[in-house]
């Protein structure tokens, strides 16, 4: 008898970090989208200056939130049974961070991934069960693993361990559909009939797809209660298409900045897992995405939109055992989206708390160095304008403008513009390097900005 032994074979296949593995596309790009519901709206014949002397205010923050619900999300945090699903952990972090008093005034848009097509089956056996042109992946298990894995295989050529041979895995034929590989796995009167297997046309894998929210963005305290009842109302189901989601999130994102751009636009991922759908790179086989081999796409796409000025941030949840693969993988996505390194939580910590922290620690850094350039919504040219620190009784400091965040002074300090800008075009804001930032949080010290036109003073 197997029976019992196979019964972790069947969490690795159905609860591992959402694990069924969607429909294959070769291209993701940003140009990709079969979803368009918001237009950006850049007024046209704008006056190229108007001059004005003004002190400036902290820029508006716009966070496009991100938020894995595949099938591993419906885990407990720290295994216990009785203990709540990491989707709600990660949903009680996100309801305290947006009825905070202190988020106030945020933008805030909700973004669930994966989709799924309710019309296809979980599981099938025969192709024409998945629809037109859908494709049944039929599992079987290879006859040993290597220890700690679950080695699924479609030929013998796919059993990594010298001898091993691939076994034709199915269900029986009771109410529990155990797993089993010949009738003396199931219990008795049963059979061991039906073959196993799921449908690569389940997930959605168009960055379109992705770029409704499921909640759209709008400021907080009035967004709270969408925000909050989205969240409540999820069922962890499907696979992880991390690379078409995060390619939908950035080009809405691109959209609000083009439509508002004195707004700082920012996304936020928060995953438990890695990309395991619609990547070419994935192998069926690759259950919970462990190899890592769809982290590049997902990299590729975040770089992408740092490239045009949205930050991605990346948060994980994942168990003790998995956070040094996870602070290896998700960190190449986050230092590609422009943010450094991902931030892991263990299932070992208070994950409520410490995400709340999070985003906590996030709001603050964004909110206190980000200005937005004044002047009745009339853009500058780059060249034209001149950045100042006020503070009582003391000379004026001039800012000295640098190329990016890497090319501040530690001491001297600066300011910089939002990356994507070309020589020819208008910001909406300044980012204020560590130095000045820390000089410009004091409650005395005010950030004026002025524009000239023709020639501005120094």
């Amino acid at each position: 008898m197997v029976r019992g032994a196979l019964g972790w074979v069947t969490l690795a296949l159905l609860a591992g970090c959402g694990a069924k593995t969607g429909l294959l596309v070769p291209d993701l790009g940003l140009d990709e989208d079969a979803a368009t519901d918001m237009p950006p709206d850049v007024p046209e014949d704008v006056p190229a200056c108007v001059p004005f002397r003004e002190v400036a205010e902290l820029a508006s923050i716009d966070l496009m939130l991100l938020v894995d619900t595949s099938g591993s999300m419906d885990d407990a945090v720290d295994g216990d049974p009785g203990a709540p699903s990491k989707a709600e952990a990660v949903a009680a972090a996100i309801e305290g961070f947006v009825r905070d008093d202190a988020s106030d005034g945020v933008g805030i848009g909700l973004f669930l991934f994966p989709r799924v097509d309710e019309d296809v089956p979980d599981e099938c056996v025969r192709d024409d069960q998945c629809g037109d042109d859908g494709l049944c992946r039929i599992l079987d298990l290879c006859s040993q693993s290597r220890p700690g894995e679950t080695d699924l295989c479609f030929d013998d050529q796919d059993c990594p361990v010298d001898g091993a041979f691939c076994r034709d895995l199915q269900r029986c034929s009771g109410e529990d559909n155990g797993l089993c590989f010949d009738n003396a796995d199931c219990p008795a009167g049963e059979l061991c009939s039906r073959d196993f297997g799921f449908c690569e046309n389940r997930v959605r894998c168009l960055p379109g797809d992705y770029r409704r929210p499921a909640v759209r963005l709008a400021p907080l305290p009035g967004n709270a209660d969408p925000v909050a009842d989205a969240l409540e109302a999820v069922e962890p189901d499907g696979a992880t298409p991390t690379a078409p989601a995060l390619a939908g999130v950035i080009r809405r994102a691109q959209d609000r900045r083009q439509a508002s751009p004195g707004n700082k636009v920012v996304v936020l991922l928060a995953t438990d897992g890695f990309p395991t759908a619609c990547d070419p790179a994935i192998s069926p086989l690759d259950t919970d995405g462990s190899d890592g081999a769809g982290i590049p796409r997902v990299a590729e796409i975040a770089a992408d939109g740092a490239a045009i000025g949205i930050d991605s941030y990346v948060i994980g949840v994942f168990q003790e055992e998995n956070r040094a693969l996870a602070e290896v993988n998700l960190s190449e996505i986050a230092r590609a989206g422009g943010t450094e390194e991902a931030v892991i939580i263990s299932t070992d910590e208070p994950v409520t708390e410490r995400l709340r922290e999070i985003l906590e620690e996030l709001r603050g850094a964004v909110q206190t160095c980000v200005y937005a350039i004044p002047g009745a919504g009339v853009l500058p040219d780059p060249a034209d304008l001149t950045v100042r620190l006020l503070a009582p009784g003391a000379e004026p400091e001039v800012l000295t403008p640098v190329a990016d965040a890497a090319a501040c002074d530690p001491f001297a300090g600066g300011y910089f513009f939002d990356p994507s800008v070309a020589p020819e075009e208008r910001p909406g804001f300044v980012e204020l390097c560590p130095a000045s930032c820390a000089v410009a949080a004091r409650d005395e010290v005010d950030v004026e900005m002025q524009v000239g036109c023709d020639e501005a003073p120094r």
